[in-house]
This record gives structure tokens, C-alpha cells and sequence, in this order.
């Protein structure tokens, strides 16, 4: 089994510290669209992310955190699956 996780809107830089419930860069509409985009496999709107949004490179500044998604979605290929099973 192989699981998944992490922080895919990380830009700690422009978080307001002294008003965290503030929401910068629209930071969960990213989110949602990355959601969405992971439940249907839409893996190509996935990989080309910084066409989501007009935010989405500030809201992922840097791939490290971005990356390990996409190495976890390729599980999701059929051909994979074939070859596992």
C-alpha cells in the first residue's frame, strides 16, 4: 500500500500571522480544484496546475510539496494497476 499526503497550497510567506483565519490567494479554491482534479483523474490539468488559477504558482511557490501528488497519482494508471495485479 502506498499512501499519499501533504500541504498542496504552502506559501507560509504570505500567510498574515496576525490574522491566520485570513485566506491568501484564495488558497482553497486551489485546493478544491486540485480535489476535484485527484477524484475524476484529471492528471493532466493536475500536472499543468499553474493553468488552474491565476494564484496557483503563489499558492505553490515551490514544487516540494507539490511533487509527491503527483508521484502518488501515477498509482492511478491502469497500465500500473495491470502490471501490480
Amino acid at each position: 500500500m502506498i499512501i499519499g499526503s501533504g500541504n498542496i497550497v504552502h506559501n507560509l510567506g504570505l500567510i498574515d500571522f496576525h490574522n491566520i483565519d485570513a485566506e491568501p490567494l484564495n488558497g482553497s479554491r486551489i485546493d478544491e480544484k486540485v480535489k476535484l482534479n485527484l477524484l475524476n483523474k484529471n492528471h493532466k490539468n493536475l500536472i499543468d496546475y499553474q493553468k488552474m488559477s491565476d494564484f496557483a504558482s503563489l499558492a505553490v511557490p515551490t514544487l516540494d510539496h507539490y511533487l509527491p501528488m503527483i508521484y502518488t497519482i501515477a498509482l492511478q494508471e491502469k497500465m500500473f494497476s495491470k502490471i501490480c495485479l
